[in-house]
């Protein structure tokens, strides 16, 4: 239960925070700073694909978020009266 619970949490999580990060790395460059997040969605897309792109980091935050849920709902679960 827990460690799919955080796999589930990546899918949202990683393209968010590297929508996050492009966005912070633009504006420091000065360049697109106040590009909406969704053309900035798309331009990653366009650019870099789905797994270059939107889910570039995935893998280090699937090894974070797993292990994570797992001991967090396994902890829940065993504090329950």
């Amino acid at each position: 239960g827990g460690v799919c619970a955080g796999l589930a949490q990546c899918l949202v999580i990683v393209p968010a925070d590297r929508i996050k990060v492009q966005q912070q790395i633009n504006s420091r460059a000065g360049t697109s700073s106040s590009e909406p997040v969704l053309e900035c969605a798309a331009r990653l897309l366009r650019s870099h694909g789905l797994v270059g792109g939107l889910l570039a980091g995935g893998t280090a935050t699937a090894m974070r978020q797993a292990p994570s849920a797992a001991i967090y709902f396994g902890a829940y679960h065993a504090l329950l009266p």
